[in-house]
């Protein structure tokens, strides 16, 4: 049957130290094509091949997921959903070996949108990649957050998901408390420059003499070559 036959190809993930990048990536076909048999892509379009055999371009509103094996409550559905889970999982996680974290993040996408919106594991692992990058931003950090926050709602006892989150959010904090220290240091440093010297610091003049640059620069006006003459 195909749940046999998946079952053949899944093993646990080989470690980065023992196999080189391209077993790596040969390790995601490999849980691919186990996840494949149960869940795939078929073509409708009844001519998509030639007479000679090749294929024809194939568009995109010609071909479906076919699920069905993972439809229904029986325990046939069941195992089928937590075979595919599986093989998603360890697809995610040979990418954390390889820092493919974008594929990592889809990998768990999958699992999150398509067969399990509860999964703890796929929640972690996605948090996870959400943060791997060196760039990531301030949003993907916070989107982590949230995915653990998920995760700690439905496993509260999960060590792995309050670690990574206590772990994010104190980060988070640190940096809020960096940026407001930043930017009232700069706020800080001199005065406010603005463009009416009315409202700028600084001692205001005693006398209103026209040839005072102050006076002039209040006033907004400007002497000629001569100044200002007394009266």
């Amino acid at each position: 049957t195909q749940l046999a036959e998946s079952q053949v190809v899944v093993e646990p993930p080989p470690e980065k130290d023992h196999v080189e990048k391209d077993g790596l990536e040969k390790a995601i076909t490999s849980y691919e094509k186990a996840a494949g048999l149960l869940r795939y892509v078929e073509c409708t379009r009844p001519d998509w091949k030639n007479d000679d055999g090749s294929y024809k371009g194939i568009e995109d509103q010609h071909l479906r997921v076919d699920a069905s094996a993972l439809e229904g409550d029986g325990p046939e559905a069941a195992e089928a959903k937590e075979l595919v889970t599986s093989c998603y999982l360890n697809i995610a996680l040979v990418c954390q070996k390889l820092e493919d974290f974008p594929r990592m993040c889809a990998a768990c996408d999958e699992v999150l949108s398509h067969i399990n919106t509860k999964c703890v594991k796929a929640l972690y692992r996605r948090a996870q990649a959400r943060v791997g990058l060196t760039s990531a931003l301030d949003e993907d950090r916070d989107a982590a957050i949230q995915d653990l926050h998920q995760a700690a709602q439905l496993a509260p006892h999960d060590k792995d998901v309050r670690g990574l989150l206590v772990k994010l959010k104190t980060e988070k904090k640190r940096q809020e408390a960096s940026d407001r220290s930043t930017f009232a240091g700069m706020f800080d440093r001199g005065e406010v420059v603005t463009n009416d010297p009315r409202m700028e610091g600084g001692a205001k003049p005693t006398k209103w003499d026209l040839n005072d640059p102050r006076v002039q620069a209040m006033l907004d006006v400007h002497p000629g070559p001569g100044g200002f003459a007394a009266c």
